[in-house]
């Protein structure tokens, strides 16, 4: 069965809300390079604007950052939603 035709999907965009760190506290380093994490927090009004557009290449994550300090967030594999793209992809075995 092949993939998907990407022109039949439209673009979603999502309004992700910021929190406020009431509480945290990190644990011991993980062998996985995390650590665990309790924390308490609030959602708060201010808001991040993601939209996801499909791809032809089901191998390909692309990432564009724009805003206010855009500059200083990573847009390449380490960034935490490019990890969590690629392992969906890979869950779901349409990447190689």
């Amino acid at each position: 069965m092949g993939l998907p035709d990407p022109n039949q999907f439209t673009p979603i965009t999502l309004q992700i809300p910021a929190k406020l760190n009431l509480y945290l506290h990190a644990g011991a380093l993980r062998k996985d390079g995390y650590h665990d994490i309790i924390m308490v927090y609030q959602a708060i009004s201010l808001y991040d604007t993601m939209t996801i557009l499909p791809s032809r290449d089901p191998q390909e994550f692309t990432m564009t950052v724009s805003g206010m300090d855009s500059d200083r967030i990573l847009a390449d594999a380490r960034n935490l939603v490019m990890k969590a793209a690629k392992r969906l992809a890979d869950f779901a075995g349409i990447s190689g």
